[in-house]
């Protein structure tokens, strides 16, 4: 109880705080962290973001996931061929991600 009094009396006190800074005239406003002023925008930070941090993340992790396959394959060609195909698919993969990502600015800069 002694807790949900303090957190009511800093509530409260917060906000007469803030009313009182206020009674200038100045205005509370919030930064924008993203620096998007829009949901396309926004969603085109986000793509940028996953191509640029995420998908060689994700590719070298598959590459060394594929190493390791070949690696462990104790002669099993199986297994060998498994790893092989793990680092093709991881690079390919990287490769159309480069190649549409390309498409779509060189469309961009079409349109414009």
């Amino acid at each position: 109880m002694k807790k949900i009094k303090n957190t009511l009396i800093l509530l409260v006190s917060s906000f007469l705080l803030l009313k009182a800074s206020n009674a200038s005239g100045a205005t509370v406003g919030l930064q924008n962290p993203l620096k998007v002023g829009s949901i396309p925008d926004f969603i085109y930070t986000v793509i940028d973001w996953f191509v640029v941090a995420l998908g060689p993340a994700i590719a070298v992790i598959m590459i060394i996931y594929g190493g390791f396959q070949i690696l462990t394959a104790g002669g099993d060609p199986k297994k060998f061929e498994t790893g092989k195909q793990v680092i093709l698919y991881a690079v390919v993969g990287y490769g159309i991600i480069l190649v549409a990502e390309g498409v779509v600015l060189i469309i961009q800069k079409l349109l414009q």
